[in-house]
C-alpha cells in the first residue's frame, strides 16, 4: 500500500538518499525530511543493476538528477 501526502515547499527541509529494506535487499532510497524533523520515505528507490520485472528502480544517475531538480525547485520555491 501506498500513501499520498502533501507538503508546501516551505514544510520541507531537504533529500536525503537513506538506506532501507526492499524485497529483502538493501537499497537507497529518496527521503523527504520536513522541516518538523519527520523523514517521509518515497518510492524512489536506487536497486542493483539486474533486472527487476515489473518494478521500476532508478538508476544513480537518475536519482541524482532528480535530487538535484528537487532542491533548485525548492530553493526557488521557497525564495517566494
Amino acid at each position: 500500500m501506498t500513501k499520498t501526502r502533501y507538503f508546501a515547499w516551505h514544510e520541507i527541509a531537504g533529500f536525503e538518499l537513506r538506506p532501507r529494506k526492499w524485497r529483502g535487499i538493501t537499497v537507497s532510497g529518496i527521503t523527504f525530511v520536513t522541516t518538523a524533523g519527520e523523514a517521509v520515505n518515497t518510492e524512489v528507490l536506487i536497486g542493483p543493476n539486474d533486472p527487476q520485472p515489473s518494478v521500476g528502480l532508478y538508476s544513480v544517475e537518475e536519482v541524482d538528477d532528480l535530487l538535484a531538480e528537487l532542491e533548485a525547485q525548492r530553493a526557488v520555491e521557497t525564495k517566494s
